[in-house]
């Protein structure tokens, strides 16, 4: 019985890790940017303010960024690190992510472009 026990304790805090390096359902899906916030739904075509949220990645304008890890802070505000490449470059980007009513706002805390910094699993940088 202990074992059981024992196994499902593991399972619960394997499961709650892997879910912590991702974004909540919520701010899944397309986002489009207007008056500095991003709202959810499409663009209009040609527009350079779309933003679609993936639970382990986010793509923009000219950059795509897979996550390293979500952090969640409080309330609906998460910081993500994430490898992200665009117009030839790779960095590593660290940025915030908050949900205020139904608008997203996106904040870009740090970024390396540092060629070095993004080569294997190298993540000094994003300890907190």
């Amino acid at each position: 019985m202990k074992q059981i026990l024992l196994a499902g304790c593991a399972l619960q805090v394997l499961c709650a890790s892997a879910h912590a390096r991702g974004l909540p359902q919520f701010m899944l899906g397309e986002w489009c940017l207007s008056d500095g916030v991003y709202v959810h739904g499409k663009c209009t075509p040609n527009s350079d303010g779309e933003l679609t949220i993936h639970e382990h990645s986010y793509r923009g304008h000219e950059k795509d960024c897979k996550f390293h890890k979500a952090r969640w802070v409080k309330g609906n505000t998460y910081i993500v690190y994430a490898r992200c490449s665009g117009e030839g470059l790779s960095w590593i980007e660290k940025t915030s992510f908050k949900l205020v009513g139904e608008k997203l706002q996106m904040e870009s805390i740090s970024s390396s472009r540092d060629s070095s910094a993004v080569r294997g699993d190298d993540w000094r940088s994003t300890d907190d």
